[in-house]
């Protein structure tokens, strides 16, 4: 299992054992902990995508293009909007 994977389904509620086998809580809906721990993956996505292309490459004027800019801004809400996620 790797590892921000098995990070975000401890996050989630989940117990994660040492051989990686992934356990619900009995006390929760194993749905819910599903649920927020797909939400996790989505939004750690969201992050990753912002953190590696926010910005944009630089232009020969030492500046970023604006353009590239909103495309980040667009596939990143595209993203939480297909996943149902608030900022």
């Amino acid at each position: 299992m790797n590892n921000r994977i098995r990070e975000l389904a401890e996050q989630a509620g989940f117990y994660v054992d040492d051989a990686g086998k992934v356990w619900g809580d009995p006390a929760y809906h194993i749905t819910e902990l599903t649920q927020k721990f797909a939400k996790l993956i989505v939004q750690d996505c969201i992050r990753e995508i912002e953190g590696q292309y926010g910005g944009g490459p630089e232009m020969e004027d030492g500046t970023h293009s604006r353009e590239w800019d909103q495309a980040v801004e667009c596939i990143s809400a595209m993203v939480r909007h297909h996943f149902g996620i608030k900022e």
